[in-house]
């Protein structure tokens, strides 16, 4: 996948980028949508929730919390190659009271370490994965059947260079188009956030959901 611990991983983590309100709300959204298809489930049904490349858990915490407000039962799984961001996740959750599994892995490693998954997160990392159509199958290789896979890249507001705005939404609105012409029974449904869509369609085994900023 590319994800690799490195001696520059282990120093420098994404943690105050993850933290950015801009962050947290694109994240939320995509976690409390992506939870509603899960929602005709028994509430006493233990679900497997998997937060792929979770870094210092961001994610990983706003499954954890709306877990708790629906009250079920859940196993989430955090899996990431830096051990300091897995450190970091593991103190964060334990400030939180909730709990969660974390292993240092990378998305090769997905098969032998998790399986039967009903839920799969992979949030604003594909930008550092080289074969995404690789790291995409063994996300998928682990998911149960009927299984969600929910994925997002997102940039805060200000990030593009000022006057390229036009260029992104343009490439967004062509991204789009081609989902719906590769995708039979492709779903889409916009985010209040400006630039933000989330996307549904049946893949393989999987619910995958996208959302692309």
């Amino acid at each position: 996948m590319g994800l690799m611990e490195t001696e520059e991983t282990n120093k420098f983590t994404f943690e105050a980028f993850a933290a950015h309100p801009f962050y947290t709300d694109v994240n939320r959204a995509l976690v409390q949508q992506a939870l509603a298809h899960l929602s005709s489930r028994p509430v006493d049904d233990p679900l497997t929730i998997v937060d792929m490349a979770c870094g210092t858990g961001a994610v990983t915490r706003l499954v954890a919390y709306e877990m708790v407000q629906q009250g079920r039962q859940v196993h989430i799984i955090g899996v990431d190659p830096s051990a300091e961001a897995l450190r970091r996740a593991r103190k964060s959750m334990e400030i939180m009271g909730a709990k969660a599994e974390f292993i240092q892995g990378d998305a090769d490693d997905l098969p032998s370490l998790v399986h039967d998954v009903d839920l799969a997160f992979f949030c604003n990392a594909i930008h550092l994965v080289p074969d995404k159509l690789e790291a995409f199958r063994q996300m998928a290789s682990i998911l149960a059947p009927g299984g969600i896979f929910a994925c997002n890249s997102a940039f805060y507001e200000g990030t593009y260079v000022e006057g390229t705005e036009r260029f992104y939404r343009l490439w967004t609105r062509r991204a789009v188009g081609w989902l719906r012409k590769e995708a039979n029974g492709f779903q889409n449904s916009r985010n209040d956030e400006p630039g933000c869509f989330y996307f549904a369609r049946r893949l393989e085994r999987s619910w995958p959901i996208l959302a692309l900023h």
